[in-house]
């Protein structure tokens, strides 16, 4: 209703402290919320990470599409400008407890893709996921993973080898705070982002109940074009 600068400036002079509202108003009266978000400024500042927000001129504005669900803010780390990157990009996406056979057809497709100049996102997990990262970077192409913890946190810390790689070389993009922990909420959460940045997405495999199936899902509700790899492709 009021933008995020706005709401702050009412909640913190207490304008909202009627009717149904008031115990916002308390709720936000008795919390460091603004101590945080200069905590987190500072954290960035040493860390490399920037801010984008809606209106700026680095923001995506597909992300608009979310309409009241869309980010608040976008914490970027990373080499990649976030914009530019995902005008032209795809979304692979599949299951963590990948075959082989995924593992290989994520690498190609998005090997390829990358190479013909389309930025490749994914969610930074492992499986296709990070199959995908690995794909593009291999013929260093621009990739980005859109992660369900702070940008800081490589998911899982067995990933740290590829997060390294994509701060160098891509970007990791996140709506949490630097240095958040993910949960089930987060990952769900963050799948419409993935869904919503791009064009069109790519399952390469999921489960029947998996996060995958509900990114596609997201990107179908937006119109985005939803493409599968069918089984073999030898």
């Amino acid at each position: 209703e009021h933008g995020a600068v706005r709401a702050v400036d009412l909640l913190t002079s207490g304008e909202l402290a009627n009717g149904e509202r008031s115990s916002l108003t308390r709720r936000w009266l008795a919390g460091p919320w603004l101590d945080r978000a200069h905590h987190e400024i500072d954290q960035a500042a040493a860390l490399g990470v920037s801010f984008v927000c809606p209106g700026s001129s680095a923001w995506p504005t597909q992300l608009d599409d979310l309409q009241e669900r869309s980010p608040l803010v976008l914490r970027v780390k990373g080499s990649l400008e976030l914009r530019q990157a995902v005008a032209r990009s795809v979304a692979v996406v599949g299951a963590r407890a990948a075959t082989r056979y995924g593992v290989w057809v994520a690498e190609d497709v998005s090997a390829q893709l990358a190479n013909e100049g389309w930025c490749v996102v994914s969610g930074g997990a492992v499986g296709i996921d990070a199959a995908s990262h690995r794909g593009a970077l291999a013929v260093n192409g621009p990739t980005i993973a859109v992660s369900a913890a702070g940008v800081d946190l490589p998911v899982p810390p067995s990933n740290d080898a590829l997060f390294s790689r994509l701060y160098d070389d891509g970007a990791v993009v996140s709506e949490v705070p630097i240095g958040a922990h993910p949960n089930r909420q987060r990952f769900l959460v963050r799948n419409r982002v993935i869904a919503a940045l791009t064009p069109l997405v790519v399952v390469v495999e999921a489960a029947l109940r998996s996060g995958a199936l509900s990114t596609a899902r997201e990107a179908d509700a937006m119109g985005r074009r939803l493409c599968a790899v069918p089984g073999p492709t030898t």
